[in-house]
């Protein structure tokens, strides 16, 4: 469980059995650092996609721009969608995938913060 508590984030673990305290809190803390390099190693490579996508999309609008000048027909009118389409995909990633990576990683660097705290589990008194 993972919340707030008095201005700082903590991290309840309950278990029916006795655990080793430090082996469970190291490994919650690797998994928080290792999940954290897996999310800047996937915004290194969205970063690289949108600007290939941005940089396609303006180089094939460019050439639609000085094709229409001299001729017209489908083919020009296909560069366009597939230019426009470059622009779009480029777009949606800086605007939807990266906040969502920004949020998990922010909740990962939160977690790797927490107090870590190991209890009993409570038990059904039914």
């Amino acid at each position: 469980m993972f919340r707030k508590k008095k201005g700082t984030y903590a991290i309840h673990v309950f278990s029916d059995t006795p655990v080793n305290e430090n082996h469970i809190k190291d490994a919650i803390r690797e998994h928080c650092s290792q999940e954290m390099e897996n999310i800047r190693f996937i915004s290194k490579i969205e970063t690289f996609k949108e600007l290939s996508l941005g940089l396609l999309g303006s180089v094939i609008l460019t050439l639609w721009f000085v094709l229409s000048n001299y001729t017209e027909g489908v083919y020009l009118e296909i560069l366009t969608i597939i230019g426009w389409v470059a622009i779009w995909e480029a777009a949606g990633g800086a605007l939807i995938k990266r906040p969502e990576l920004y949020h998990q990683k922010k909740l990962y660097d939160l977690a790797s913060k927490a107090e870590i705290i190991i209890e009993a589990a409570p038990h059904d008194r039914s």
